[in-house]
């Protein structure tokens, strides 16, 4: 192999250019590790509510870097098993929410705004099983999470086990026909002693709850999510005015409203105006 070449297979640094740049949040150390410089921090404008983290994974470097950026599936997330749920309506996404509240363990939920995984519903929710590797655990899992959410959930919820992201099977294929390429190891011995991205910590914080909620409300009204309206109070604050309807069966009642020659007059004269019916007004 001539030396372009070889060093093309050992440069790793051209996939993530532009995070490495003035502009970018990763930089290269002296003991040649990538680290970022500014503090991973919670993804305030995500769809999603992270009610627990799990701190054996880290997501963000596996897919965000490893995955987007070199295109490889990591060796763990042929591990990954999680239990999906796909709420129907807001308001079940809202008792989804309080139930991964109480029961406490490593999950999210939110809104689906990834047009490639709409298809089986608006809201999504997740519980992740430990990545042991063994589908058992994540079978173990569904049951309990079954169990739990059908008390309060309709039984037309979907809800069912995964495994890996839907990115990665969207470009590789469906994850029961996954195989680890032995070969890949060595690349992945290199990125790991190369990166020292720490996982996210801690569960989204209350400060941007409230932001979350707004945005969630939005969405399911945006699509016309009718359980929306035990929500809000008032439909302007969406910026919709209802119109209204004059001459129909539902308002007959005719319509007071200023004479414009007799304003005029009146102006003129200086008497007082009077009002006339108007009635049969068009609907726009």
């Amino acid at each position: 192999m001539a030396l372009l070449e070889k060093m093309m297979e050992l440069d790793i640094l051209d996939p993530i250019g532009d995070l490495l740049g003035e502009q970018g949040t990763f930089r290269i150390f002296h003991d040649n590790k990538i680290r970022s410089v500014i503090p991973l921090s919670v993804l305030w404008d995500g769809p999603w509510i992270n009610v627990r983290i799990c701190p054996y994974r880290n997501c963000f470097l596996w897919h965000s870097i490893y995955f987007n950026r070199y295109g490889i599936i990591y060796r763990k997330c042929f591990n990954c098993w999680k239990v999906v749920i796909k709420p129907q309506t807001l308001e079940d996404l809202m008792t989804l929410l309080k139930i991964q509240t109480r029961m406490d363990l490593p999950s999210k939920c939110g809104i689906e705004r990834r047009d490639y995984a709409r298809h089986g519903g608006k809201y999504s929710g997740f519980f992740y099983a430990p990545l042991s590797g063994e589908p058992q655990d994540g079978h173990k899992l569904l049951m309990k999470v079954r169990s739990e959410l059908y008390k309060e959930l309709p039984l037309s919820t979907p809800i069912f086990l995964k495994r890996g992201c839907t990115e990665m099977e969207n470009k590789v294929g469906p994850s029961n026909e996954w195989v680890y390429p032995e070969r890949q190891k060595g690349f992945e011995a290199v990125l790991d002693a190369v990166f020292d991205i720490p996982p996210l910590p801690l569960p989204s914080p209350s400060l941007i709850m409230p932001m979350m909620f707004r945005k969630w409300i939005g969405f399911a009204y945006a699509n016309g999510d009718p359980t929306t309206k035990k929500y809000y109070d008032d439909e302007r604050i969406f910026g919709v005015v209802p119109t209204i309807k004059y001459g129909t069966a539902e308002n007959k009642k005719p319509v007071c409203v200023p004479s414009m020659e007799l304003e005029n007059e009146n102006r003129d004269s200086g008497r007082e105006g009077k009002e006339v019916f108007l009635e049969g007004l068009p609907e726009d």
